[in-house]
């Protein structure tokens, strides 16, 4: 048997995580075929099947519930080495992984980035944008350093540590030639009979907007609208260009549409919803030591958060 490749181990992680090779190579960043080829690879060599294939989606064989159990250990040695590299590089010639969430991923994390690597050209940064639940459940398995995102899902997990940052108040807006910029008056009803297009809204945002007060969320389709748009992303600037091109609509702080607001392109619905606002933070492993590319990360985001707000 040959060396185990730690690329390889990862594959057989994502496969075990997913159930499902074509899930898995979206994860990986791969076509399907070539996941199943470097498996193929890996079994050959192993001398034996790692995963049963059927109706259910992909089960893992004896030997590969062990070689999975192998693999995630290998791979969690191989991230403290990393780790502890980092450490004694510091933010010169280190490596930073950081999740987040469609929303500040817009609103304050890639300018951080950017004035990150101006101060520090010799970093190495990976940026992945996913909903708060994965993102979390990424910090805990130690497959990004960081993650920015939704609260929600840290509030009952204590091997989490958080850093709030500001909150942001949230509007719904809609396209300029809209047929809800000529009503004087809004509901919750009148936004749900167009199609929402947002990221999943967490529990606290569909129970806003369910008790947002008699006569505004009273229609069965409101409530599914709120809190199941019919056309879910994962990117706000697909979000911007769906409103731009229909009359869906969609949820904005202000400074993610403000420049095109300006232009005459944009405008917020004239609709307050007390508590829509944005919740989100740093989510950090417990007990780990965040590296100094980490730690000035965090510390240009605080800047640039304190700078969004201020506008």
């Amino acid at each position: 048997m040959q060396y185990l490749d730690l690329k390889r181990l990862r594959q057989v992680v994502a496969i075990a995580e997913e159930r499902n090779f074509a899930e898995a190579a979206r994860k990986l960043a791969l076509s399907q075929p070539a996941l199943s080829r470097s498996l193929q690879v890996l079994e050959t060599d192993l001398g034996g099947r790692l995963f049963d294939r059927g109706r259910g989606g992909v089960t893992p064989t004896p030997l590969g519930e062990r070689v999975i159990a192998h693999a995630r250990s290998l791979l969690r040695q191989a991230e403290e080495a990393r780790r502890d590299i980092d450490l004694v590089l510091g933010c010169e010639a280190g490596t930073l992984r950081i999740g987040v969430g469609p929303y500040p991923a817009s609103i304050s994390v890639g300018l951080a980035v950017a004035r990150l690597i101006e101060r520090h050209p010799g970093l190495e940064i990976t940026v992945q944008v996913n909903d708060a639940e994965s993102l979390t459940r990424q910090v805990l398995e130690a497959e990004v350093d960081l993650a920015v995102a939704e609260l929600t899902w840290t509030s009952i997990i204590d091997r989490l540590n958080v850093v709030k940052l500001p909150k942001h108040p949230a509007s719904f807006f809609c396209r300029a030639i809209h047929p809800l910029v000529r009503s004087r008056t809004l509901t919750l009803d009148d936004i749900g009979t167009f199609p929402l297009v947002a990221t999943p809204l967490p529990e606290r945002v569909w129970h806003l907007l369910r008790g947002a007060g008699p006569g505004t969320v009273a229609s069965h389709r409101a409530q599914n609208s709120a809190r199941r748009p019919r056309i879910q992303v994962n990117n706000f600037e697909l979000i911007r260009r769906i409103v731009l091109e229909s009359d869906a609509v969609g949820l904005a702080t202000a400074s993610q549409i403000s420049d095109d607001v300006q232009a005459g392109l944009l405008q917020t619905l004239d609709l307050l919803v007390p508590g829509l606002e944005s919740n989100y933070g740093v989510i950090i492993l417990a007990g780990r030591t965040p590296s100094p590319a980490a730690e000035a990360f965090v510390e240009i985001l605080r800047q640039v958060e304190a700078e969004v707000q201020a506008a």
